[in-house]
């Protein structure tokens, strides 16, 4: 990620050290240094950060090779911390909707901006067909929550990428 004053940060997994937060050069080519070495992260990988309100956010997922889990997320004023204790912000034991945690794609609009989180959907066996979930998160504070509107629950969201606003689809009316 590259933030409002240009500076560049790479995010990277090592198996044994977790998720490190690198600086980046100017030319944004090399890493000049390690910003924080996220001991408290050490079985996460998949990490993704964006700026929200006055907050850096990691979103990032349990080492667990092919096999979803819960994702996670911490947050902090500053990129070097001090970072709160990761928590989930899927429905808890869901597995993320089968997903791990790939990007958050900002859309700004004339009426706001709606973070839509990116995960895979890997299919170990046939990763040429792993396919992606595309949902809306909803930020509150230093709290992310993310709604369910997977195919196996209610297939549709609707983004106006023009506003930036994103709306659940109708309820279907009750006939009881």
């Amino acid at each position: 990620p590259i933030y409002t004053d240009g500076t560049g940060y790479l995010l990277s997994s090592d198996y044994n050290l977790g998720i490190i937060v690198y600086k980046m050069a100017p030319d944004y080519l090399s890493a000049v240094s390690i910003v924080d070495p996220m001991s408290t992260w050490g079985d996460y990988e998949a990490a993704t950060m964006f700026k929200e309100g006055g907050y850096y956010f990691l979103l990032m997922s349990h080492e667990t090779g092919w096999t979803a889990n819960d994702d996670q997320y911490s947050y902090a004023t500053s990129i070097a911390g001090p970072w709160s204790t990761p928590v989930d912000f899927a429905t808890p034991n869901t597995l993320t909707y089968n997903s791990q945690s790939t990007w958050v794609l900002p859309v700004t609009g004339t009426d706001g901006t709606t973070y839509m989180y990116m995960g895979d959907r890997w299919i170990s066996g046939n990763v040429g067909n792993s396919t992606y979930v595309w949902l809306p998160l909803t930020i509150t504070g230093t709290t992310i929550s993310m709604p369910d509107y997977t195919e196996a629950n209610n297939p549709t969201w609707y983004l106006n990428v023009a506003a930036g606003t994103w709306t659940a689809p109708p309820t279907p009316p009750s006939y009881s």
